[in-house]
């Protein structure tokens, strides 16, 4: 498990790059927390400057992700972040093969922690482009939990590289954007509060 830096967004973008321009091959994969809240939205994403206006309204450290996807909030969530080679036999691919494949490890990783049932959606499901919200709705092999989405993703590919960033919505907090809508976390469906941090260390030692 790492340390939070001062703008991890930064630092994922930074790491992927030299990998990109590298020829190192072994993943580099690692889970982090958040010491306070925080927003991160996708690098492409539509109305990220609204979203990111009432994040500094409010006082809330907002990030744009290397990878795409919808806004995240952060600070009760353990997060992931994947570097891995395109021509990587078991995580590599095309975007669908290697965001599926990382998935999957992902789920396994956290039914194994957590004693849970997690599985990948086999279909679309949700708000599909009517929310801002990354929790809103759920891609093929996005980890869900009584039809709720709980592990959600972004990719972007690279020279020969790809970069895969999530997010374990495992805790609600207390701050909500108003252009987001709101998401059932896996302690609201579950009826507990999970310590991150422990949790993500129990995660790192399942590498």
């Amino acid at each position: 498990m790492t340390t939070l830096v001062l703008n991890p967004m930064q630092r994922d973008l930074e790491l992927f790059e030299e990998f990109d321009l590298s020829q190192k091959t072994e993943p580099i994969f690692f889970f982090y927390t958040w010491d306070r809240p925080a927003v991160t939205v996708g690098k492409a994403q539509r109305g990220r400057e609204q979203i990111m206006a009432e994040a500094t309204e409010l006082g809330i450290d907002c990030f744009t992700r290397p990878t795409g996807g919808k806004a995240v909030l952060h600070g009760g969530d353990i997060c992931y972040s994947f570097i891995g080679t395109q021509a990587d036999p078991i995580y590599g691919g095309k975007l669908r093969d290697s965001f599926k494949a990382v998935n999957q490890m992902v789920i396994k990783m956290v039914n194994e922690v957590l004693g849970l049932s997690l599985s990948g959606a086999n279909k679309a499901i949700g708000q599909l482009g009517l929310s801002p919200n990354c929790f809103a709705n759920a891609v093929c092999n996005e980890g869900i939990y009584a039809d709720h989405k709980i592990v959600g993703a972004a990719q972007a590919m690279g020279k020969r590289a790809f970069i895969q960033q999530g997010s374990i919505q495992l805790n609600r907090i207390k701050y909500r954007l108003e252009s987001l809508a709101k998401n059932l976390t896996l302690s609201d469906l579950s009826h507990e509060q999970y310590d991150l941090i422990q949790l993500a260390m129990e995660l790192s030692s399942k590498r």
